[in-house]
């Protein structure tokens, strides 16, 4: 089976994770990896959306995949993109203004269109080598700041883990599909507005229950055991 795992936003403790990801997928399924980052640790900070990191050093992402200790991994690393944090926040900033946040005391509308918008930039590339280079089987699309601790496995349908706390909608950190189906997951980046219309609170979780349901996108929702680590010691842990 040949698999496109997709990366995007903050690393945060992607470093620490990565031998989940290399146990779990990269040894386990014929992979094409694709990162498209920020060029800031950004963990979670209770007080800020735009906690100020140090940069990230692309250069021991990479020697991560390059490290031919590592068995069936070297060169699982296709695809490397790194953005200036601060060229986006501010617009970040404005277009989080469209929405109401007196509906929204557990989201931050600014890091939920920064986490889309790296989505949906990813997948142009992905798209490409899909189309010239690859036949992707299946495509997981998650977060460098997660522990995965299980196995994936697959069906027609996309997966949604929800093994993650949701609050009223589905969780938005691990998908598993066709490529079709991400596509057309990623595609919600360019139809936040639709949102105002449809009366749906600007939350990413809701969003996900939203933009599914109204493209009528085939799921089932699975409960690998995940653990998200936005920060150092754990989820939102100081």
């Amino acid at each position: 089976m040949k698999l496109a795992l997709v990366l995007t936003g903050h690393i945060r403790t992607f470093e620490q994770n990565f031998h989940l990801f290399k146990d779990n997928i990269l040894e386990m399924y014929d992979t094409d990896v694709y990162m498209d980052i920020w060029d800031t640790y950004g963990f979670w900070d209770d007080g800020s959306s735009f906690k100020e990191t140090e940069k990230v050093d692309t250069r021991k992402i990479e020697s991560l995949f390059f490290n031919k200790t590592f068995k069936n991994v070297c060169n699982n690393l296709v695809w490397l993109n790194v953005e200036d944090y601060d060229d986006f926040k501010q617009g970040f900033i404005e277009e989080a203004k469209k929405y109401d946040k007196t509906k929204i005391w557990y989201s931050r509308p600014e890091n939920v269109i920064s986490m889309w918008r790296k989505r949906k930039n990813v997948f142009d590339m992905v798209n490409f080598e899909n189309r010239w280079n690859k036949a992707y089987d299946r495509v997981i699309l998650t977060r460098p700041d997660i522990k995965l601790y299980d196995v994936p496995h697959f069906s027609d349908n996309m997966q949604i883990c929800n093994s993650y706390t949701t609050i009223d909608g589905y969780a938005d950190i691990f998908f598993s599909g066709s490529l079709e189906q991400i596509n057309k997951m990623v595609e919600m980046y360019d139809h936040f507005e639709e949102t105002i219309k449809d009366d749906v609170t600007f939350c990413g979780h809701q969003l996900v229950k939203w933009w599914i349901n109204k493209n009528k996108i085939p799921f089932d929702i699975v409960n690998y055991n995940i653990e998200l680590y936005n920060t150092e010691k754990g989820y939102c842990k100081k």
